[in-house]
């Protein structure tokens, strides 16, 4: 049975109380999007040990250890963003906190510097351009104001947010970014890199995320433990594990699959202009030549817009590797992913030893053998104790 600790931080994360007696728990880890948490406590003895009951920016540290005799693992630590007091049917009332994972400190900076200046005007590897915008808008020390000035007050504590140093991994782009949130543009960034990817295997993927890690030494402010970093990954998150275990119904280690690809909202050839505002309407074209040729019928358009200031068509070619991929085709192998010690026949699938986040596993299903990366996992616990796990995937194209 898996072991599980909750500790509640406050917001430079030092620990103020193990959370015991909870009535659920449920959290959810992700390199699509935000990590999640969802837990709930009786409200009185809570109330009566913390007041206020609630700051924002609190913290959940998640710590599970997956058997017994394996060391408990930090899952992930999330911001707490919004609590909600009920009464339960049983008349007892309940606090439940509502949580995000780091990544959510990329939902609150803008790029805000003019257009068509060093700040906004950007070519280089995308791994590196990532780090770079997420400097510029949030690292003390390398924080900028709109003039581009060096401004601390936009910036993150000094030393409890900090950027992984540059890798120069990724295929070389240009993007114009002004006046995005700063987790938008990153998206962009990534899925250009995937549909250059599926161009050329040449051209690297890059991923993102916002983890934790042990500041201890170097905070000076706060005697925090924990702070974030940026991080940037190259062609995968996890580990690659298809030439190990196969996930199949046959060595009963996934349940309740399904799969389907989705044609529907299918854009492969886009035309990218160059804004309204500008002298000469410039139109680049972006195609995936193989989705466009897989019929007589299939070439799907769609014409979108971006600036091409001071960086010729570059910016509007990588906008239209971006929307290329992010309408593709929709490839869905939905599964559980069973977190089981295995048996006599039945091979051991244990979420955190077999398996985990990001990883990139073998499937055999519907007549096809799929590589396939867990997006998101799902992990619940209720008052006994007793979790429920699942992970969410999406098959990788031309596997």
């Amino acid at each position: 049975m898996a072991e599980y600790e909750f500790w509640l931080t406050d917001d430079t994360g030092r620990r103020m109380a193990l959370l015991t007696s909870l009535a659920f728990a449920s959290y959810t880890r992700s390199i699509i999007g935000l990590g999640t948490i969802n837990i709930g406590m009786p409200f009185e003895p809570f109330n009566r040990d913390f007041k206020p009951y609630f700051r924002p920016d609190w913290r959940v540290e998640v710590w599970r250890s997956p058997k017994a005799a394996t060391p408990l693992r930090m899952e992930n630590i999330y911001l707490l963003r919004k609590p909600h007091v009920y009464v339960r049917d049983d008349g007892m009332k309940i606090l439940q906190f509502y949580g995000r994972s780091g990544l959510d400190l990329l939902y609150r900076r803008s790029v805000i510097q003019e257009p068509s200046t060093i700040y906004t005007t950007k070519t280089d590897y995308a791994d590196d351009m990532m780090k770079e915008i997420v400097r510029q808008q949030m690292l003390y020390g390398s924080a900028l104001d709109e003039d581009g000035v060096a401004d601390n007050a936009r910036a993150w504590p000094q030393n409890e947010f900090l950027v992984q140093a540059d890798g120069s991994f990724g295929p070389i782009i240009t993007r114009n970014i002004e006046g995005k949130k700063v987790i938008d543009i990153l998206k962009e960034i990534r899925n250009a890199t995937f549909q250059l990817n599926i161009t050329s295997s040449s051209n690297r993927r890059i991923l993102f995320d916002v983890v934790p890690i042990d500041v201890s030494n170097l905070s000076t402010d706060y005697d925090s433990t924990f702070g974030w970093e940026f991080r940037t990954y190259t062609d995968l998150y996890g580990a690659d594990r298809t030439g190990a275990l196969e996930f199949s119904q046959e060595n009963e280690n996934i349940s309740d699959p399904s799969y389907s690809i989705n044609h529907l909202e299918e854009i492969n050839t886009v035309y990218v202009t160059n804004g309204s505002d500008a002298i000469t309407n410039t139109v680049v074209m972006v195609q995936d030549t193989a989705r466009a040729g897989a019929s007589r019928w299939n070439r799907v358009e769609e014409m979108i817009s971006a600036s091409s200031s001071g960086s010729g068509t570059n910016d509007q070619t990588n906008a239209g590797y971006a929307e290329v991929y992010n309408k593709r085709p929709t490839e869905e192998l939905q599964l559980a992913f069973l977190n089981t010690p295995g048996g006599n026949g039945t091979p051991q699938s244990l979420y955190g030893i077999d398996w985990d986040l990001g990883d990139l596993l073998r499937v055999n299903f519907a007549g096809r053998q799929f590589n396939t990366e867990v997006n998101v996992v799902s992990v619940g616990v209720n008052d006994q104790g007793v979790e429920t796990i699942s992970g969410r995937n999406e098959v990788n194209a031309g596997q």
